[in-house]
Protein backbone atom coordinates (compact mmCIF):
# COMPACT_ATOMS: atom_id res chain seq x y z
CA UNK A 1 0.00 0.00 0.00
CA UNK A 2 1.64 3.53 -1.08
CA UNK A 3 1.94 5.99 1.03
CA UNK A 4 -0.85 7.90 -0.72
CA UNK A 5 -3.47 5.74 -0.34
CA UNK A 6 -3.01 4.37 3.23
CA UNK A 7 -2.84 8.58 4.39
CA UNK A 8 -6.33 8.60 2.15
CA UNK A 9 -8.04 5.67 4.24
CA UNK A 10 -6.16 7.22 8.05
CA UNK A 11 -7.49 10.71 6.96
CA UNK A 12 -11.61 8.84 6.65
CA UNK A 13 -10.98 6.37 9.09
CA UNK A 14 -9.61 9.54 11.39
CA UNK A 15 -12.11 11.77 10.44
CA UNK A 16 -14.94 9.30 11.12
CA UNK A 17 -14.24 9.01 14.36
CA UNK A 18 -13.24 12.97 14.73
CA UNK A 19 -16.55 14.28 13.09
CA UNK A 20 -19.05 11.52 11.21
CA UNK A 21 -19.38 14.48 9.02
CA UNK A 22 -16.55 16.06 7.69
CA UNK A 23 -13.79 15.05 5.81
CA UNK A 24 -10.60 16.71 4.95
CA UNK A 25 -8.88 16.10 1.80
CA UNK A 26 -4.93 16.85 1.48
CA UNK A 27 -2.41 16.18 -1.44
CA UNK A 28 -2.97 14.14 -4.06
CA UNK A 29 -5.41 10.79 -2.76
CA UNK A 30 -6.30 7.55 -4.37
CA UNK A 31 -9.18 5.65 -4.30
CA UNK A 32 -7.51 2.38 -4.73
CA UNK A 33 -8.78 -0.06 -7.71
CA UNK A 34 -9.95 -2.88 -5.35
CA UNK A 35 -12.11 -0.36 -3.28
CA UNK A 36 -14.97 1.91 -3.00
CA UNK A 37 -15.68 4.70 -1.19
CA UNK A 38 -18.72 4.97 0.83
CA UNK A 39 -19.59 8.46 1.79
CA UNK A 40 -23.12 8.97 3.58
CA UNK A 41 -25.38 11.44 3.57
CA UNK A 42 -25.12 14.80 5.09
CA UNK A 43 -20.94 14.47 4.77
CA UNK A 44 -18.79 17.52 4.15
CA UNK A 45 -15.57 16.99 2.22
CA UNK A 46 -13.46 19.39 2.48
CA UNK A 47 -10.29 20.29 -0.27
CA UNK A 48 -7.14 22.08 0.61
CA UNK A 49 -5.65 23.95 -2.14
CA UNK A 50 -4.64 22.25 -5.14
CA UNK A 51 -5.56 18.94 -3.38
CA UNK A 52 -7.38 15.87 -5.30
CA UNK A 53 -8.52 12.45 -5.35
CA UNK A 54 -7.17 10.03 -8.16
CA UNK A 55 -10.31 7.43 -8.43
CA UNK A 56 -8.85 4.11 -9.65
CA UNK A 57 -12.03 2.16 -8.03
CA UNK A 58 -15.52 3.22 -6.81
CA UNK A 59 -17.31 6.13 -5.38
CA UNK A 60 -20.93 5.97 -3.07
CA UNK A 61 -22.23 8.99 -2.16
CA UNK A 62 -25.14 8.45 -0.80
CA UNK A 63 -26.86 11.88 -0.42
CA UNK A 64 -30.31 13.25 -0.53
CA UNK A 65 -32.50 15.95 -1.46
CA UNK A 66 -32.69 16.98 1.61
CA UNK A 67 -29.12 16.29 3.25
CA UNK A 68 -26.32 16.25 0.58
CA UNK A 69 -22.99 15.84 0.40
CA UNK A 70 -21.62 18.69 0.04
CA UNK A 71 -17.93 18.73 -1.63
CA UNK A 72 -15.90 22.33 -1.49
CA UNK A 73 -12.64 23.72 -0.67
CA UNK A 74 -12.14 24.06 2.77
CA UNK A 75 -9.16 27.65 2.55
CA UNK A 76 -9.98 29.48 -0.27
CA UNK A 77 -7.74 31.98 1.40
CA UNK A 78 -4.97 29.86 0.01
CA UNK A 79 -6.40 28.53 -2.89
CA UNK A 80 -9.02 26.00 -4.55
CA UNK A 81 -9.39 22.56 -4.33
CA UNK A 82 -8.53 20.72 -8.16
CA UNK A 83 -11.04 17.75 -7.41
CA UNK A 84 -11.64 14.26 -8.35
CA UNK A 85 -9.84 12.43 -11.59
CA UNK A 86 -12.04 9.23 -12.59
CA UNK A 87 -9.04 6.99 -13.94
CA UNK A 88 -8.57 3.57 -15.15
CA UNK A 89 -10.22 0.54 -15.34
CA UNK A 90 -12.23 -1.05 -12.56
CA UNK A 91 -15.54 -3.10 -11.72
CA UNK A 92 -16.55 -0.45 -8.98
CA UNK A 93 -19.03 1.64 -10.01
CA UNK A 94 -19.78 5.37 -9.69
CA UNK A 95 -22.69 6.44 -8.14
CA UNK A 96 -22.88 10.32 -7.51
CA UNK A 97 -26.76 10.64 -5.64
CA UNK A 98 -27.32 13.75 -3.92
CA UNK A 99 -23.99 15.89 -4.47
CA UNK A 100 -23.61 19.58 -4.19
CA UNK A 101 -20.07 20.22 -5.02
CA UNK A 102 -18.69 24.26 -5.20
CA UNK A 103 -15.55 26.12 -5.57
CA UNK A 104 -13.46 23.85 -6.66
CA UNK A 105 -11.13 23.82 -10.03
CA UNK A 106 -12.13 20.79 -11.62
CA UNK A 107 -15.00 18.83 -10.09
CA UNK A 108 -15.01 15.21 -11.70
CA UNK A 109 -12.69 15.04 -14.52
CA UNK A 110 -13.23 11.34 -16.79
CA UNK A 111 -10.19 10.35 -17.99
CA UNK A 112 -10.73 9.37 -21.88
CA UNK A 113 -10.15 5.49 -20.98
CA UNK A 114 -11.89 5.09 -17.99
CA UNK A 115 -14.66 2.30 -17.64
CA UNK A 116 -16.74 1.61 -15.30
CA UNK A 117 -19.98 -0.78 -15.30
CA UNK A 118 -22.35 1.65 -14.03
CA UNK A 119 -21.78 5.67 -13.63
CA UNK A 120 -24.92 7.53 -12.03
CA UNK A 121 -25.10 10.93 -11.24
CA UNK A 122 -28.97 11.45 -10.41
CA UNK A 123 -28.41 14.75 -8.57
CA UNK A 124 -25.39 16.47 -8.71
CA UNK A 125 -24.95 20.56 -8.91
CA UNK A 126 -21.84 21.99 -9.16
CA UNK A 127 -21.09 26.04 -8.65
CA UNK A 128 -18.07 27.41 -9.48
CA UNK A 129 -17.99 30.69 -7.01
CA UNK A 130 -16.10 34.02 -8.10
CA UNK A 131 -16.28 37.28 -6.52
CA UNK A 132 -18.16 39.18 -8.68
CA UNK A 133 -20.24 35.98 -10.92
CA UNK A 134 -21.98 32.57 -9.46
CA UNK A 135 -22.69 29.67 -12.49
CA UNK A 136 -24.33 26.57 -11.79
CA UNK A 137 -24.27 23.54 -14.22
CA UNK A 138 -26.41 20.44 -13.29
CA UNK A 139 -24.52 18.03 -15.01
CA UNK A 140 -20.89 16.76 -14.72
CA UNK A 141 -18.42 19.49 -14.89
Amino acid sequence: MNKNVFLFVFTILFAGVASAQEVRIEGHQVVAADSTWTVPAGTTILFGPNASVEVLGGLDFQGQTDNPVRITSGDLANGTGLGFLINGQSTANINLSGVIVTDLQTPFRFDPFWYRPQAHSPTLASTKTTRNTSATHPSLV
